[in-house]
């Protein structure tokens, strides 16, 4: 299925450079883009981010042994970046997108303490796909960081990233990414004196 929302004719005029095409998720929960009205908006949802070798999400929270439906969705918007405007006109520029659906998939939530992870391929992803997406349950442990600890995974090379769900005390979730520029080098026998600005070799940068 293919949703068009038009936009305004000047959208389609800004010629900022950015990646026009985003994949995420949108389903039956809040943190997927249900609205209050249960209808699921295409504007929310949870954008999966590009590790080099697949497209990967944060830890989304769900009740335990609760139902979850999904589709994945695509959007494209070919040649207007909202995200560095402002007022009305980031608001328009949202109207003016394309979403691509997949077809629905259900899962059902594993027990506190457990983690459902959901692997989709290319074939999950057609508007007719009746194929069940493959799953697995672990432990939240292995999967999300924790303070003192070390990263369940680190970014596989240089100018690449990848997204961690951060367990803190009292409850307190936070997602963050953590993103290698092409410079970088982690050979840790190479330590510079010099200024921030002055080294060869690229910094670290968490994006919250």
């Amino acid at each position: 299925a293919t949703q068009s929302m038009k936009g305004p004719c000047w959208a389609k005029e800004c010629t900022l450079g950015s990646g026009p095409m985003r994949v995420r998720i949108v389903g039956n929960r809040a943190d997927l883009g249900r609205d209050d009205d249960g209808q699921w908006d295409p504007q929310y949802g949870l954008d999966l981010f590009w590790t080099g070798d697949s497209w990967r999400s944060t830890v989304v929270q769900v009740e335990p042994e609760s139902r979850v439906d999904f589709c994945v969705l695509r959007l494209d918007q070919p040649e207007s970046h909202p995200g560095t405007l402002q007022g009305w006109r980031r608001t328009e520029v949202h109207e003016a997108r394309h979403f691509t659906w997949s077809a629905a998939h259900r899962v059902y939530s594993p027990d506190p303490g457990e983690i459902l992870e959901v692997s989709l391929q290319s074939m999950h992803c057609k508007s007719d796909s009746c194929v069940t997406p493959l799953t697995r349950v672990l432990q939240r442990g292995s999967v999300v960081a924790k303070a003192g600890g070390a990263l369940p995974e680190s970014p596989k090379h240089a100018g690449m990233q990848h997204c961690y769900t951060f367990d803190g005390s009292d409850g307190v979730v936070l997602k963050y990414c953590l993103y290698l520029p092409p410079s970088y080098q982690s050979n840790k026998s190479q330590v510079s004196t010099a200024a921030c600005d002055q080294q060869q070799s690229g910094w670290p940068l968490v994006i919250f």
